[in-house]
């Protein structure tokens, strides 16, 4: 259904499963492949070797149709703007909709965070010379998490709920401070 979903955004979709469960393709599973050819997705199986590294086979490709049936244009564009918002993926795919997924917009949010609590109170202007999204100014007005405070015109700080905010996300944390060590 996820396959069947993304087709509506792009014409070419993959999905990828695990090696354990193709080691032998019966009759289910030739008729799995030949559903996934009726419906024009791909296939890719990963194998995970013994000494931690990971093979990928392209067992399908996908059929694109000629016409651009169902693509929405507004849709795909703001998939590719939020793909394009993130400095790396932290989701994990197939994982149940009770787990909360980490958008570009707080991603973009946590790094001002980051930055806030490193060097103090600072304008929209000095966080992004350090790094910051462009659309900083946007994020610290809206304070839709209720991360930033205003201490003065112009000038932002963290506030207590921000600092928890930071603790709740702990592996974007240390990627971001990571980077932020790089610049």
């Amino acid at each position: 259904m996820q396959g069947v979903q993304r087709q509506e955004l792009t014409r070419s979709v993959y999905l990828a499963i695990p090696h354990i469960y193709t080691r032998h393709f019966n009759a289910p599973g030739k008729d799995a492949l030949r559903l996934l050819k009726r419906l024009g997705l791909g296939l890719i199986i990963i194998h995970f070797r013994e000494n931690g590294n990971k093979d990928v086979e392209v067992l399908l490709n996908p059929v694109i149709p000629r016409k651009s049936y169902g693509i929405q244009y507004k849709k795909r564009k703001t998939l590719f703007k939020e793909m394009k918002g993130r400095y790396r993926d932290f989701n994990k795919g197939g994982v149940p909709s009770t787990i909360e997924t980490v958008s570009a917009y707080r991603l973009k949010a946590l790094y001002i965070a980051i930055l806030l609590e490193e060097k103090r109170d600072l304008s929209p202007s000095q966080l992004r010379t350090l790094g910051a999204d462009p659309s900083t100014q946007s994020i610290l007005s809206n304070n839709y998490y209720g991360w930033f405070r205003r201490v003065k015109r112009g000038v932002y700080t963290l506030t207590e709920t921000g600092r928890s905010g930071i603790n709740l996300y702990p592996e974007q944390s240390a990627y971001l401070k990571k980077k932020l060590l790089l610049l």
